[in-house]
Order: structure tokens, then sequence, then C-alpha cells
């Protein structure tokens, strides 16, 4: 009985998460779409939908990829949805299986590095800028310039 228990209390974790990383997320999709995606994102987008499928045991359709790939537009997105994923795999799976499937997605990721281009360091360089303090308070006066700054109905 406590292994059932065991068992929903997991999938309602993963439905949880997943809601709060859509959520989360939702902003960085509207922000991504004018930006076009580099080889080295979209190798990790594809190695971020292998693992998913590997850890969770789960084959993904088409509309499941479609989603997938709003829901883990950016880095942080997807470490969570693998992290959450590594979680549930470990807890299923023997320790030797575990770290086979680790190595092997260690050694795909870092051939993806290979792909980045000044283009890939230069976002990683204003997303991280974007979570200093610094960063947050120029985003801020960013935004609350663009608001006062906007016309109304009658303005020319």
């Amino acid at each position: 009985m406590k292994f059932y228990k065991i068992i929903n209390n997991m999938k309602n974790l993963k439905v949880i998460c997943l809601i709060v990383l859509f959520l989360i997320s939702a902003s960085n999709v509207l922000l991504a779409q004018n930006i076009k995606p580099t080889a080295y994102q979209k190798r990790q987008l594809e190695l971020s939908k292998k693992y998913f499928q590997i850890f969770y045991g789960y084959n993904m359709t088409m509309a499941d990829e479609a989603f997938y790939n709003q829901l883990a537009e950016g880095n942080d997105a997807q470490e969570f949805l693998l992290a959450m994923g590594i979680l549930s795999y470990a807890m299923n799976n023997s320790e030797a299986q575990v770290k086979k499937v680790l190595t092997q997605m260690e050694y795909e990721y870092e051939q993806a590095e290979k792909l980045k281009t000044a283009v890939d360091y230069q976002r990683e360089k204003d997303a991280k800028y974007a979570k200093t303090d610094a960063g947050k308070i120029k985003a801020q006066i960013k935004e609350e310039f663009e608001n006062w700054n906007k016309k109304g109905e009658f303005e020319s």
C-alpha cells in the first residue's frame, strides 16, 4: 500500500514541477521567440529531449515534442527538467546504470559545447548579467521608463 502512495506522490510531484516550470519559463518563451536559436542551442534541446525520454521512460509524440520545446526554452528550464528526471531515474534504477547514463549524457553535452559560437557566449554572458543585482535594476529601470514613456490616446 505504501508503495502505491509513493508512486502517486512521485507522479504528483512531476506534474507540479512541470506546471511550475511552465509558469516560470513562460516569460522566457515570449522573449525568446524573436531570437533565432544557434546550432549549439538546437543540439542542447535535442539532448534535453533525448534524456528526458530516457529518464522518464516515455516516448514523446510530435505534440509532446512541440510542448516540450516551449516548456524547455532556455538553459535553466532544461536543467530543471533534467534534474527532476535524474532523480526519478535514480530512484528506479541501479547505481551502475545511472552512472552509465550520466557519463554518456555528460560526454554528449561536452561534444555540443564545441558548437558554441560568439553569439552563444554573448547570450550566456547576458543571461548571467541579468541575474545579478545590477542587471535586475537595469531591467527594472528600463521597464519603468518604457511605461512612463508610453503615449496616451490623445498624445502625438
